[in-house]
């Protein structure tokens, strides 16, 4: 399988704007699937939670969704 274009790179200055932004939708998955310790789970999907927003930033295909779902989907996958 290849390796996507995104996953070596840096965030964009744009991408970590919206890293910033929605940094709730990845605290509200960790809560909604009840992982505990809260912290601990949030650092283990960091790195799901910025790759999907460089997907989603580098794939404008994906902009006819909302990102909150890109990302949630994301994490699902690394869950």
């Amino acid at each position: 399988m290849r390796k996507a274009s995104y996953t070596d790179r840096r965030l964009t200055v744009e991408e970590q704007d919206i890293a910033e932004k929605y940094i709730g939708v990845l605290e509200r998955f960790v809560r909604i699937k009840h992982f505990t310790p809260q912290e601990e789970w949030i650092e283990k999907f960091s790195v799901a939670y910025i790759q999907a927003i460089k997907k989603y930033t580098d794939y404008e295909r994906l902009h006819c969704y909302k990102i909150e779902a890109i990302i949630f989907k994301s994490l699902e996958g690394a869950a």
